[in-house]
């Protein structure tokens, strides 16, 4: 009966890291933030690739921010972002556009980027775990953390069920 228990404690936890790793991008952490993983080594080494970035809306930025925005390259089918520093500002036809750069890369960003195509300032990093959220989400992940932990507990229930069912004819006869 303990090793069932431990069985149980394990894939409770199992499941449940899972599907909180699974669903953490898609919390909000305070009003209108909102929360991306980083796919290249931009910014090496504060964040890397496959942290979690919380990004938060803000009515002005500055000079040594980090900011995540719609990245110019895109199309309006493929929305991809990209978290860099801002290196300087500058106004052009009294319009506000920013310069940014990856920390690990030599040259700044191609384009300027305009405050309104700005998601927000990174106020959060958490290393690997957008790794692991994305582990989860593929389907070798949903495999491996969802339905073979769910067959086990299945058939662990059934050598359950089948034992009880010995034990009860045993008795009869």
């Amino acid at each position: 009966m303990r090793m069932n228990i431990n069985i149980y404690r394990i894939l409770f936890f199992s499941f449940f890291i899972a599907v909180f790793i699974g669903i953490l991008p898609l919390l909000r952490f305070g009003k209108k933030s909102r929360i991306f993983i980083v796919s290249s080594q931009s910014m090496l080494p504060l964040i890397s690739s496959g942290s979690l970035v919380v990004v938060r809306p803000e009515k002005e930025y500055k000079q040594g921010d980090i900011i995540t925005f719609v990245n110019p390259e895109s199309g309006p089918k493929e929305y991809s972002t990209i978290t860099h520093r801002i290196r300087s500002t500058s106004l052009k036809n009294n319009q506000l556009f920013f310069e940014t750069k990856g920390d690990a890369n030599i040259l700044s960003d191609p384009k300027f980027i305009k405050f309104d195509s700005i998601i927000g300032k990174v106020t959060n990093i958490f290393p690997v775990v957008g790794s692991l959220s994305n582990i989860i989400k593929s389907k070798i992940g949903f495999l491996l953390f969802i339905i073979i932990p769910g067959i086990i507990v299945i058939y662990h229930e059934l050598l359950v069920v089948v034992e009880i069912i010995f034990k009860e004819r045993s008795k009869k006869y």
